[in-house]
Protein backbone atom coordinates (compact mmCIF):
# COMPACT_ATOMS: atom_id res chain seq x y z
CA UNK A 1 0.00 0.00 0.00
CA UNK A 2 1.74 2.97 -1.22
CA UNK A 3 1.14 6.73 0.96
CA UNK A 4 1.23 8.61 -2.37
CA UNK A 5 1.22 8.01 -5.96
CA UNK A 6 2.04 10.03 -9.51
CA UNK A 7 -0.13 13.03 -8.66
CA UNK A 8 2.37 13.91 -6.30
CA UNK A 9 5.34 14.44 -8.48
CA UNK A 10 4.70 17.89 -9.42
CA UNK A 11 5.74 21.24 -8.32
CA UNK A 12 9.74 20.94 -8.05
CA UNK A 13 9.30 17.37 -8.15
CA UNK A 14 7.51 17.47 -11.66
CA UNK A 15 7.48 14.48 -14.28
CA UNK A 16 6.88 15.14 -17.17
CA UNK A 17 4.43 12.98 -19.25
CA UNK A 18 2.77 11.46 -15.97
CA UNK A 19 -0.46 10.73 -18.26
CA UNK A 20 1.74 8.25 -19.98
CA UNK A 21 0.79 4.44 -18.75
CA UNK A 22 4.60 3.61 -19.13
CA UNK A 23 5.73 6.65 -17.07
CA UNK A 24 3.27 6.03 -14.47
CA UNK A 25 4.25 2.53 -14.18
CA UNK A 26 8.12 3.60 -13.49
CA UNK A 27 7.45 5.90 -10.99
CA UNK A 28 5.13 3.39 -9.37
CA UNK A 29 8.10 1.28 -9.39
CA UNK A 30 10.48 4.35 -7.90
CA UNK A 31 7.44 4.80 -5.55
CA UNK A 32 7.01 1.10 -4.29
CA UNK A 33 10.97 0.70 -3.76
CA UNK A 34 11.80 3.97 -2.07
CA UNK A 35 8.63 5.18 -0.15
CA UNK A 36 9.24 2.21 2.00
CA UNK A 37 12.80 3.05 2.28
CA UNK A 38 12.27 6.53 3.51
CA UNK A 39 9.72 5.89 6.32
CA UNK A 40 11.47 3.54 7.72
CA UNK A 41 14.54 5.93 7.72
CA UNK A 42 12.45 8.64 9.38
CA UNK A 43 10.00 6.49 11.74
CA UNK A 44 11.97 3.45 12.38
CA UNK A 45 11.32 0.11 11.69
CA UNK A 46 8.85 -0.49 14.28
CA UNK A 47 6.50 2.56 14.10
CA UNK A 48 6.17 2.35 10.53
CA UNK A 49 5.41 -1.34 10.60
CA UNK A 50 2.80 -0.23 13.04
CA UNK A 51 1.49 2.70 10.64
CA UNK A 52 0.98 0.33 7.81
CA UNK A 53 -1.21 -2.29 10.06
CA UNK A 54 -2.98 0.52 11.74
CA UNK A 55 -3.85 2.25 8.21
CA UNK A 56 -5.34 -0.94 6.65
CA UNK A 57 -9.00 -0.69 6.14
CA UNK A 58 -12.13 -0.50 7.42
CA UNK A 59 -11.30 1.64 9.94
CA UNK A 60 -7.51 2.79 10.57
CA UNK A 61 -7.54 4.29 14.06
CA UNK A 62 -7.46 8.32 14.14
CA UNK A 63 -3.62 8.21 15.53
CA UNK A 64 -2.30 6.71 12.61
CA UNK A 65 -4.30 8.79 10.10
CA UNK A 66 -3.06 11.67 11.86
CA UNK A 67 0.30 10.67 11.60
CA UNK A 68 -0.09 9.48 7.83
CA UNK A 69 -1.35 13.53 7.44
CA UNK A 70 2.34 14.65 9.11
CA UNK A 71 3.71 12.96 6.54
CA UNK A 72 1.46 13.54 3.12
CA UNK A 73 -1.25 16.13 2.24
CA UNK A 74 -3.92 13.91 0.32
CA UNK A 75 -5.64 17.10 -0.42
CA UNK A 76 -2.67 18.88 -2.20
CA UNK A 77 -1.08 15.89 -3.17
CA UNK A 78 2.14 17.03 -1.76
CA UNK A 79 4.65 14.88 -0.13
CA UNK A 80 8.22 14.59 1.36
CA UNK A 81 8.03 11.31 0.14
CA UNK A 82 7.64 12.59 -3.57
CA UNK A 83 10.80 14.51 -3.00
CA UNK A 84 12.67 11.78 -1.53
CA UNK A 85 11.60 9.17 -4.77
CA UNK A 86 12.09 11.93 -6.93
CA UNK A 87 15.49 12.20 -5.91
CA UNK A 88 16.31 8.88 -7.20
CA UNK A 89 13.95 9.10 -10.01
CA UNK A 90 16.35 11.90 -11.70
CA UNK A 91 19.63 9.83 -10.32
CA UNK A 92 17.91 6.43 -12.26
CA UNK A 93 16.94 8.70 -15.10
CA UNK A 94 20.18 10.14 -15.65
CA UNK A 95 22.88 7.48 -15.61
CA UNK A 96 23.13 4.28 -17.95
CA UNK A 97 25.65 1.26 -17.43
CA UNK A 98 27.06 0.07 -19.88
CA UNK A 99 30.00 -2.32 -20.42
CA UNK A 100 32.72 0.48 -20.00
CA UNK A 101 31.06 2.32 -17.28
CA UNK A 102 28.31 4.82 -16.13
CA UNK A 103 27.34 7.07 -19.11
CA UNK A 104 25.20 9.73 -20.25
CA UNK A 105 24.52 11.95 -22.96
CA UNK A 106 25.06 15.61 -23.89
CA UNK A 107 22.03 15.46 -26.09
CA UNK A 108 18.41 13.91 -26.60
CA UNK A 109 16.31 15.51 -30.04
CA UNK A 110 17.97 18.57 -29.77
CA UNK A 111 17.82 19.10 -26.35
CA UNK A 112 20.86 19.99 -24.02
CA UNK A 113 21.27 18.10 -20.87
CA UNK A 114 21.41 19.76 -17.65
CA UNK A 115 22.84 18.41 -14.48
CA UNK A 116 20.64 16.95 -12.29
CA UNK A 117 22.55 18.10 -9.44
CA UNK A 118 20.37 21.29 -8.17
CA UNK A 119 16.60 19.64 -8.23
CA UNK A 120 18.47 16.37 -6.40
CA UNK A 121 20.18 18.62 -3.58
CA UNK A 122 16.16 20.71 -3.31
CA UNK A 123 14.52 17.25 -3.38
CA UNK A 124 16.23 15.83 -1.01
CA UNK A 125 16.66 19.13 1.38
CA UNK A 126 12.19 18.96 1.04
CA UNK A 127 12.68 15.32 2.31
CA UNK A 128 15.09 16.45 5.17
CA UNK A 129 12.13 19.00 6.25
CA UNK A 130 9.40 16.66 6.19
CA UNK A 131 11.64 14.16 8.63
CA UNK A 132 12.17 16.90 11.36
CA UNK A 133 8.51 18.19 11.26
CA UNK A 134 7.61 14.79 11.68
CA UNK A 135 10.22 14.45 14.36
CA UNK A 136 8.93 17.20 16.18
CA UNK A 137 5.26 15.94 15.62
CA UNK A 138 6.88 12.79 17.08
CA UNK A 139 8.13 14.28 20.03
CA UNK A 140 5.28 16.39 20.98
CA UNK A 141 3.26 13.06 21.10
CA UNK A 142 5.52 10.40 21.91
CA UNK A 143 2.99 8.69 24.04
CA UNK A 144 0.69 8.25 21.57
CA UNK A 145 3.11 6.56 19.81
CA UNK A 146 4.99 4.20 22.54
CA UNK A 147 5.95 2.38 18.50
CA UNK A 148 8.64 4.73 18.40
CA UNK A 149 12.40 3.38 19.22
CA UNK A 150 14.63 6.63 18.29
CA UNK A 151 17.37 4.17 18.06
CA UNK A 152 15.51 2.65 14.92
CA UNK A 153 15.56 6.58 13.41
CA UNK A 154 18.32 6.91 10.88
CA UNK A 155 19.20 10.94 10.85
CA UNK A 156 18.94 12.29 7.20
CA UNK A 157 20.44 15.42 7.50
CA UNK A 158 20.46 18.49 4.63
CA UNK A 159 23.07 18.17 1.49
CA UNK A 160 24.51 20.89 -0.98
CA UNK A 161 25.33 20.35 -4.38
CA UNK A 162 28.61 18.66 -3.73
CA UNK A 163 27.16 16.04 -1.43
CA UNK A 164 28.66 17.66 1.72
Amino acid sequence: MSLINYEYFKGICNVSNVSSAEVRSALQEVIDQYEKEYLKKILGSSLYEALIEGLKPPHPDAKWTNLKNQIVDHTLKISAIANYCFFFWLKLKTQDSSGIGVVGSETIDNQKIVSPVEKMVENWNESVKLAKSVWSYLDSNYETYPELKWDEVEEIKFINRFGL
